[in-house]
């Protein structure tokens, strides 16, 4: 068959040896099958934790000779690989509902809504939020029986304030006097990731019984302290 670009006219020659030689002109005006993944637009380049990508990403289909193929319903799956801390280069499991990685010392990242199928434009549009440890990822596409593609690194920081993390426990405690040693406790997000928000306010309770003052989260660590005891 003839090969090239949507649009493209070529005009064919037929001859046969003591005839008169006859042309016939042509136009591709479709795209062939899908031969490969290509990214229309790249994620964000920086994300926040458990928030989804300010910027999505889009996979397009295109053929052998890079034609757009409005092709609907082609599954495209996303992965990832990431370097957290400069130290290990991860990958993720096939088992997309219990991910994990297969390297050393790190936790996984969740990617929520991995998998999406091509609308009517032959375009897989991804609506990604990323769970997991501050660190630099990238994203792999795949789709069946073709080579997989990445996007550009993504920072992942803390996402907003999900819990409370003690860094120093409380001392033994002696009956109406302050503590010996207060008690320490920092802000973390869903992924346990540090979070950096001061003004923010913590009740110490016994039973229900409110034994200090609110305090806030103000020092440059971003911590909360009892200093008056």
């Amino acid at each position: 068959g003839i090969q090239g670009k949507v649009g493209q006219t070529y005009t064919l020659k037929f001859t046969s040896e003591g005839l008169i030689s006859t042309t016939l002109t042509v136009t591709i005006n479709k795209a062939g099958e899908p031969a490969k993944l290509s990214i229309k637009q790249q994620p964000s380049d920086a994300a926040e934790n458990g928030v989804p990508l300010k910027v999505q990403p889009i996979i397009q289909f295109l053929d052998a000779n890079n034609n757009i193929v409005a092709k609907p319903d082609i599954a495209v799956q996303v992965n990832y690989q990431t370097t957290i801390h400069g130290e290990y280069e991860c990958d993720l499991t096939d088992d997309f509902i219990n991910p994990t990685i297969d390297c050393k010392n790190d936790n996984p990242i969740i990617i929520n809504n991995y998998k999406v199928e091509t609308a009517e434009s032959g375009q897989a549009i991804f609506d990604l939020t990323l769970n997991g440890k501050v660190g630099i990822y990238t994203l792999t596409f795949t789709a069946e029986n073709l080579e997989k593609i990445e996007s550009q690194p993504i920072k992942l920081i803390a996402g907003p304030a999900a819990k409370l993390k003690f860094i120093q426990p409380s001392s033994t405690i002696t009956s109406g006097e302050p503590l010996e040693k207060q008690p320490i406790i920092k802000l973390v997000d869903s992924a346990g990731n540090d979070v950096k928000s001061d003004g923010v306010t913590i009740t110490a309770k016994v039973n229900n019984q409110t034994l200090i003052d609110e305090h806030y989260c103000t020092n440059y660590n971003f911590v909360c302290t009892n200093p008056g005891g």
